[in-house]
C-alpha cells in the first residue's frame, strides 16, 4: 500500500530502500545543506563573518539524526567549523548546563533540533544567560509551531528556520492564499508549514489515484514513482519523488521572525523581509 508522508523529516526514512514509502518534506540532510548555504549567503551578502557553528538537539531519533547530518555536511562547507555538540535528554526540565556549554563555545550560529517545549525553555535560558549568537536556525519542530511566538512574544524575534509556508507569503501566492482562507475558516489560525506538507500528501495521493484510474496499489505506485505533481501552494511549485521516495524539490524557504511574523528571508526571490544576521542585545528588543 503506498504511503505518502507529509512532514516527517528524518533522512533515515528514505535511506532504507522502502518500495512503498514517499515523503514530501525535505529531510534533515537537505535542510542542513540549506542551513549552511544560507549562512554562506549571509557572509557573502551581509559580511556576517559567521564561522563557528553549534548544534543543539534532543536525545531521540529526530535530534540525533539531525546532529549526525550537521557533522557530516559541515565537511562540505570548509569555511565553517563545528565548535559545540550539545545533546539534552528527552525529559529535560532544566537546560542551564547545556546553555552554559553553548555560551562558553561562543558559536556564531546555533542549529536547533528541538520541540516546542524544549525550544521555549532554551530561548528563556538564552535570555537569562545573555547568549547572543548571530543566527539561530531550527529544523522542523518547535520553531515552526505557531505556539513559539505565543509562548515567547518579543523574545521569539530574530530566530530563524525553514518553513514550507508563512503568512507573509500569502499575498504573493494566490492559490496558497485561497487554501489558507479555507483552513483558517475551520481552524481559526493560519496554516503552517507541516500542516501544508500533510495537506499536500493528501492531494498527491488523490491525484495519483485519478491518474492511475484505479486504487490498485501497483498502479498507484507507478504514478507516484514517475509523475511530476503540480504544487502551486509551495515555492517549489512541484513535487517529484526520486528513486528513494524523497521529493527532490525542497518546499522550504528560510524564515526569520520579526514582530511575531515569520517573514521569508531567503532565497531572495521569495523574500518578504531582509534577514538580520546579528541578534540584538536582549535588553534592546
Amino acid at each position: 500500500m503506498p504511503f505518502v508522508a507529509g512532514s516527517s523529516s528524518s533522512a533515515a526514512l528514505t535511506e532504507r530502500g522502502l518500495k512503498w514509502f514517499f515523503r514530501i518534506a525535505p529531510h534533515d540532510g537537505m535542510e542542513t545543506v540549506f542551513f549552511f548555504e544560507y549562512l554562506r549567503y549571509l557572509n557573502q551578502k551581509y559580511n556576517a563573518n559567521i564561522k563557528k557553528v553549534a548544534v543543539v538537539y534532543i536525545d531521540n531519533e529526530y535530534g540525533v539524526h539531525a546532529a549526525r547530518m550537521v557533522k557530516q555536511k559541515v565537511k562540505d562547507f570548509p569555511e565553517f567549523s563545528l565548535v559545540a555538540d550539545v545533546k539534552y535528554p528527552v525529559n529535560a526540565t532544566n537546560v542551564d548546563i547545556e546553555v552554559q556549554r553553548i555560551k562558553s563555545a561562543r558559536p556564531d550560529a546555533i542549529f536547533h533540533a528541538s520541540y516546542i517545549g524544549d525550544m521555549t525553555m532554551f530561548v528563556k535560558k538564552y535570555k537569562e544567560f545573555n547568549v547572543v549568537p548571530k543566527v539561530v536556525l531550527s529544523y522542523c519542530g518547535g520553531y515552526q509551531d505557531p505556539q513559539f511566538v505565543v509562548n515567547l512574544g518579543k523574545d521569539a524575534d530574530y530566530f530563524s528556520g525553514t518553513n514550507a509556508t508563512t503568512s507573509a507569503l500569502f499575498a504573493k501566492m494566490p492559490i496558497l492564499f485561497k487554501i489558507n482562507d479555507m483552513y483558517k475558516a475551520k481552524s481559526g489560525v493560519d496554516i503552517d508549514g507541516p500542516t501544508l506538507e500533510d495537506f499536500a500528501s493528501a492531494l498527491v495521493i488523490a491525484e495519483a489515484i485519478n491518474i492511475a484510474g484505479t486504487t490498485a496499489p501497483e498502479k498507484v505506485l507507478e504514478v507516484l514513482k514517475n509523475h511530476i505533481f503540480d504544487a502551486p501552494y509551495f515555492v517549489s511549485e512541484k513535487i517529484k519523488f526520486g528513486p528513494d521516495g524523497q521529493n527532490v524539490y525542497s518546499a522550504s524557504v528560510m524564515t526569520q521572525i520579526f514582530n511575531g511574523i515569520y517573514e521569508a528571508v531567503w532565497p531572495e526571490q521569495y523574500q518578504t523581509h531582509e534577514p538580520v544576521p546579528q541578534f540584538p542585545d536582549w535588553n534592546k528588543r
